[in-house]
């Protein structure tokens, strides 16, 4: 992850944990999302190994976000999302990140559709049963609060700064 004057760019890994491509979270009024030319999706995640909570969410803005909104679980929190929906090269990337170093807790913190679905949190579900061990825990839920992440993080700054 790195900034820049255009934005923010969040680095994609594979499976084997080499850079995949980078999204580009546009800043300003116009916002938007770009990825870097014949790059693949995978899995964006923070830096360092995978520690002992995986808290899987949205996309990587969504992922800095909550870590923002968490700073006292940095030690041993991994956030990670994918570049837009779920692929086959998010899912090895995940796969890789799970086997690599043993899990305690494992949090998914998708946001529902309108109509109250979550397909990414459906596939991560199904993904995280085929490949954590036995007797592993399940996977906690938790939801994002109305607006989401991003929006939350907002409101927390703007009130902090009412506060100072």
């Amino acid at each position: 992850m790195s900034r820049s004057p255009a934005g923010l760019w969040c680095r994609h890994r594979d499976a084997s944990g080499r850079e995949s491509g980078s999204e580009l979270i546009k800043s300003g009024r116009t916002g938007g999302h770009a990825f870097t030319r014949g790059g693949t999706r995978s899995l964006f995640r923070t830096p360092g190994p995978c520690r002992p909570r995986l808290v899987l969410v949205d996309g990587p803005l969504q992922a800095i976000a909550l870590a923002a909104l968490k700073p006292h679980a940095h030690h041993n929190t991994t956030f990670a999302a994918p570049g837009g929906s779920w692929s086959r090269a998010a899912d090895q990337a995940l796969t890789a990140l799970v086997t690599a170093d043993p899990l305690r807790e494992t949090i998914l913190a998708f946001a529902s559709l309108r109509d109250g679905s979550c397909p990414s949190r459906g596939r991560v579900q199904a993904l995280l049963r085929d490949i954590l061990p036995a007797g592993a825990c399940d996977p906690l839920v938790l939801e994002p609060p109305s607006g989401g992440w991003v929006a939350a993080l907002f409101e927390a700054r703007t009130t902090a700064r009412r506060a100072a």
